[in-house]
């Protein structure tokens, strides 16, 4: 009876680790809502990066911003107005202010906010 415990609880730890990994994969992360300061200079920073762009929309009915959608524009690529992985990863990294770029690499996180970010900083971040 221990011994069949102890496989129990090690596969479901095993099972947490598994999912927290995918749900982290190695990458860069920008997170960004219609109304986050300086996506237009992270938009041109970023360009020539690989990147996964996350839209976190509260107010579906608000317009959008023709700064914003420029941006967007920029970026290169289509966002979705509904992301649930995009706001899984939110909840991951705990994302709680825009614009936020994260970087997970070889299971770090690096973090950075605001719209002064770092771009340059945080890809280097290897620690």
């Amino acid at each position: 009876m221990k011994r069949r415990a102890w496989v129990m609880i090690g596969a479901a730890v095993l099972a947490v680790a598994s999912r927290q990994q995918a749900a982290a994969p190695d990458g860069l992360y920008l997170f960004i809502t219609p109304d986050s300061p300086g996506v237009d200079r992270l938009a041109r920073d970023l360009s020539g990066h690989p990147f996964r762009p996350i839209l976190l929309v509260e107010d579906f009915a608000a317009p959008l911003s023709a700064p914003f959608l420029d941006a967007v524009r920029t970026l290169g690529r289509e966002l979705p107005l509904v992301d649930e992985e995009g706001l899984a990863l939110a909840r991951t990294f705990g994302v709680t202010r825009t614009p936020c770029l994260v970087r997970v690499h070889h299971g770090r996180v690096h973090v950075a906010v605001g719209s002064g970010l770092p771009v340059q900083e945080v890809l280097s971040c290897s620690r």
